[in-house]
């Protein structure tokens, strides 16, 4: 990654009672929201290797997205927005966004609440950006 670029890890939570498969199904609408927004990339997180004697040359991290952007404050504030629409689906939805050392676990919240701690996140980085 260069220093015109951020990557963003999504840990996406569809909630107690949700199984993989359908987690698997809300990841991949998330990403595809995420793919119809300026991004460089939105790709599956690789999980640790499969057990011997299964199929599948790679383990794919169900819930689990690898977001490349570039390095923009109203970039990020756009695609934190997208994943704030994404947990309007449900309140029991929760993504946990990491960042370089920095994690922002969005969820469960209000409208309101999210927005703040979205804001927060993402003033904290642009301020950031533009100390360097």
């Amino acid at each position: 990654m260069d220093d015109q670029t951020l990557s963003l890890t999504l840990r996406i939570d569809g909630g107690a009672d949700v199984d993989p498969e359908v987690l698997d199904e809300l990841t991949a609408r998330l990403r595809q929201q995420l793919l119809e927004t300026d991004v460089r990339s939105v790709e599956p997180v690789r999980g640790e290797a499969p057990p011997p004697g299964t199929r599948g040359a790679e383990a794919v991290a169900v819930g689990g997205l690898l977001v490349t952007l570039a390095r923009s404050p109203d970039l990020l504030k756009h695609i934190t927005g997208v994943i704030q629409d994404w947990l309007a689906g449900s309140r029991a939805r929760t993504v946990e966004v990491q960042m370089g050392g920095d994690t922002l676990k969005v969820g469960g919240l209000s409208s309101e609440e999210q927005k703040r701690l979205i804001d927060v996140f993402v003033t904290r980085h642009a301020a950031e950006r533009a100390a360097h």
